[in-house]
């Protein structure tokens, strides 16, 4: 009886039988799931360090950026906030800087996409509307 309970406690615990999972995949402003976020205003983006991440794909959507990264994870969750640098509001582009964060030690390559909603910015220019994200040299018009 004790031994079939020791083999019990030992296949609960290795297997995770009784914990529930980590949440995964990516949260955009700690929230999950699809929609067009607000974007996060800054006047200071020099500070911001983001963990390691590849631009897949920008495009602008209707008034929203869609944004696909791929990152090396997949064990936990990973955060993205996408920040707008005021002091670039009157300059003929808005900087936008991404801020990436993913705490786990996983080595999954995955990919995901955010959008975020650039209406606010639009409406305090006049167009064409010109955008670029973090040092990346491609600017997105509408």
């Amino acid at each position: 009886m004790c031994r079939s309970i020791a083999v019990a406690v030992f296949v609960i615990s290795t297997f995770g039988l009784t914990a529930q999972d980590e949440p995964r995949g990516l949260y955009v402003n700690d929230s999950a799931g699809p929609g067009c976020y607000s974007l996060m205003i800054s006047k200071d983006l020099l500070g911001l360090r983001s963990d390691e991440y590849t631009i897949i794909k920008c495009e602008l959507v209707h008034h929203c950026l869609k944004f696909v990264i791929s990152y090396s994870g997949g064990c936990g969750p990973a955060e993205l906030k996408m920040y707008a640098d005021t002091s670039s509001l009157q300059e003929p582009v808005i900087h936008l800087e991404p801020h990436f964060t993913d705490n786990d030690n996983c080595r999954s390559i995955i990919e995901e996409e955010a959008y975020f909603d650039l209406a606010p910015l639009m409406k305090r220019k006049k167009k064409p509307y010109a955008f670029q994200i973090a040092t990346s040299h491609k600017v997105l018009v509408k």
